[in-house]
């Protein structure tokens, strides 16, 4: 008995202490839906999508929801400090939509959603996603900077650059 007691304490412990040194721990994650998707049902969460089709591609996607009419929309959640969606945020979803249609012949909506995990809240920021077209153009010019086969351009926002992981490499190569 006294064995129970001292998990239940230690447990109790770690719990507060975690909560003390690691802000948010406990915290719900619960976000309220958009209007959009309160009827829909949870078509998959955590679910690993995959084509070889125009090109390869795999991901896991965390939400998607399927609607009455049997469209599919899609969703991807980020913690961020504060309430922002990144132009890479819609290319990932974008990216799903692709793999989805192309792997399951679903459709899936041109609008989808990140839902941005804040201090403040959370909340569902609507998105419109990429065409096919711009995903495989996006795919090759990847492809082209990561074997060396092109090099990149200096980006015109220097806000960008400041935040950017390539900065180093970038300046380096004297771009």
């Amino acid at each position: 008995m006294i064995k129970i007691y001292a998990v239940i304490i230690a447990g109790l412990l770690i719990y507060y202490l975690a909560k003390w040194l690691l802000p948010g721990v406990g915290q719900s994650v619960v976000t309220a839906l958009p209007g959009r998707l309160k009827d829909a049902k949870i078509w998959g969460k955590e679910k690993a999508v995959r084509t070889d089709s125009p090109v390869a591609m795999h991901g896991v996607l965390d939400e998607g929801f399927k609607l009455d009419d049997g469209t599919i929309v899609l969703s991807d959640s980020k913690s961020r400090q504060r309430r922002t969606v990144y132009r890479s945020d819609i290319f990932q979803v974008s990216a799903y939509k692709m793999i989805v249609e192309r792997s399951t012949r679903e459709t899936v909506s041109d609008r989808g959603y990140i839902r941005v995990l804040t201090p403040d809240g959370n909340e569902y920021v609507p998105i419109n996603l990429l065409g096919e077209d711009q995903i495989i153009a996006a795919y090759h010019r990847y492809g082209e900077l990561k074997s060396g086969m092109s090099t990149g351009n200096r980006c015109e926002s220097r806000a960008l650059c400041r935040t950017c992981p390539y900065k180093r490499p970038c300046d380096e190569m004297g771009y």
